[in-house]
């Protein structure tokens, strides 16, 4: 309801819809952005982020792990594979990604450069144990 109200009044909103599972709260309409994760093949996410648009997010960006990302809105869409890295663990690379992606989107930056702020911020998250440098430990 709070997604809801605040975009009604103009305020832009971003959710990651794959948190989420109840009905309710994964409507898109007025979305400025909506995310969301799937280790599906390229053509079922393509239909996803298509299926987001369709459905009034202004912009759908799915995230594929370790195939990349793709981002669509109405005049542009993008894609950008994964920044090698040695991976320590992944805890915190999608909520990295999104933080680091919408950086750039409220940057007003191209879209690729919005998948690829999002994929370095991820990638960088994927090098220390839970997401973030332990003091103590080694990087």
């Amino acid at each position: 309801a709070l997604r809801r109200r605040l975009s009604r009044a103009g305020v832009s909103v971003s959710q990651d819809i794959s948190v989420n599972a109840d009905p309710a709260n994964l409507g898109v309409e007025g979305l400025s952005v909506a995310f969301c994760s799937t280790g599906e093949p390229y053509r079922a996410a393509a239909a996803m982020a298509a299926d987001l648009l369709s459905r009034g997010a202004g912009c759908a960006v799915v995230m594929r792990g370790a195939e990349g990302s793709m981002a669509f809105t109405a005049r542009e869409r993008a894609e950008t594979g994964i920044r090698p890295v040695e991976v320590v663990d992944t805890t915190g690379a999608g909520d990295s990604f999104i933080a680091g992606f919408l950086h750039a989107w409220l940057a007003k930056k191209p879209l690729l450069q919005c998948l690829e702020s999002g994929r370095d911020r991820a990638a960088l998250t994927c090098c220390h144990l839970g997401g973030f440098p332990q003091e103590g430990m080694p990087h």
